[in-house]
């Protein structure tokens, strides 16, 4: 099990409009999990301000690198993190059922 002791919330106008959360650095690395935005908040930053949250978090942990997946169809997501500096490794884990498959992203850090 994974323990999620960084969660973020994001506001705009006094209302929130997004969400993350990322595990403790383990091994090296921070796991990005559940990032939301609300759609009407949706091409107003919030989404990188979320994603930097995380980084700054793990590189204040002393971590190599944030790591993630995303389900292969979510496009607007994948540029996302595109745009953030995470790579596609290329990797591909199978889900369960009908269940879309997930792709999974790394963004390295640099060393301190």
């Amino acid at each position: 099990m994974v323990s999620v002791p960084f969660n973020v919330l994001a506001s705009l106008d006094g209302r929130d409009v997004g969400m993350v959360s990322a595990s403790r650095a383990s091994h090296g690395e921070v796991e990005l999990f559940s990032l939301w935005v609300d759609p009407s908040a949706r091409g107003c930053g919030v989404g990188d301000a979320l994603v930097e949250a995380v980084i700054d978090r793990a590189v204040v942990e002393a971590a190599l690198r944030v790591v993630l997946v995303v389900r292969e169809q979510n496009h607007r997501a994948i540029d996302l993190y595109l745009r953030n500096g995470f790579v596609d490794t290329g990797v591909v884990e199978p889900s369960a059922g009908d269940e879309p498959h997930e792709r999974k992203m790394v963004r390295m850090l640099e060393a301190r």
